[in-house]
């Protein structure tokens, strides 16, 4: 992923979230997109609000990614919440595209109001906080439904698309497909991000009393996969 940083000393001019492959040769640009709620915090930076929209991107087997932006490769309206997975080789740079279903998820009025515990977490720079949650504030407000993913993760040949849904146990509501083909397979509930899913198990990184870092293993029902 690739930012605009010069656009930093510019403040009139957009931000852009830039997908590159490195070829043995030159760059070749795969995704461009406007950023979808640029809010500039500092002299060389923006705050990516994942619930607003991001570039995600993930590696496949075969030399092959999946992508999205997830504000503008997505669509809510009065019939139908869809949102789209392109599966592109680097090869030949075929791409393929998964539409989903999803059910949107509604910004919460808690979230939409500037914090007024700016204060107490960075008073130095304090004036500068209070108008970057003013910005993002207004930015809520344009907003209805949060994006429809926050992450994607890659299992071989397997897609995990996490969503913004949650049960009661906050457990995390992830829709899974088939890559090769481009079907949808489930969604199973996650109860915590991974930080590696692969073949066929979760890892996730803890720490135990003493501050030591844990590796923690899971294995992942294989009706999950179809199987």
């Amino acid at each position: 992923m690739y930012r605009d940083w010069n656009s930093a000393k510019v403040p009139t001019k957009n931000w852009y979230d830039v997908l590159f492959y490195e070829s043995e040769r030159e760059f070749i640009e795969i995704a461009h997109y406007e950023q979808s709620h640029a809010i500039r915090y500092g002299g060389s930076g923006t705050s990516n609000i994942v619930m607003l929209g991001v570039l995600l991107v993930a590696m496949l087997p075969d030399n092959r990614i999946v992508y999205t932006q997830t504000h503008f490769e997505s669509l809510i309206d009065e019939t139908k919440a869809q949102y789209n997975l392109f599966v592109l080789s680097l090869d030949d740079f075929e791409k393929s595209t998964i539409t989903h279903r999803f059910d949107p998820v509604k910004i919460t009025e808690t979230v939409r109001k500037p914090s007024k515990r700016l204060a107490e977490f960075d008073p130095i720079n304090y004036q500068n906080r209070v108008k970057v949650s003013e910005k993002r504030a207004s930015i809520y407000k344009e907003r209805v439904y949060k994006s429809p993913l926050q992450r994607i993760m890659t299992d071989n040949n397997y897609i995990f698309a996490f969503t913004f849904q949650k049960n009661a146990k906050e457990e995390l509501f992830t829709d899974v497909f088939d890559a090769n083909t481009g079907n949808y397979l489930c969604s199973a509930f996650f109860p915590f991000f991974p930080n590696v899913i692969k073949n066929g198990y979760v890892y996730r990184i803890t720490t135990n009393e003493d501050g030591f870092p844990v590796v923690e293993k899971y294995k992942i029902t294989p009706a999950v996969y179809g199987k």
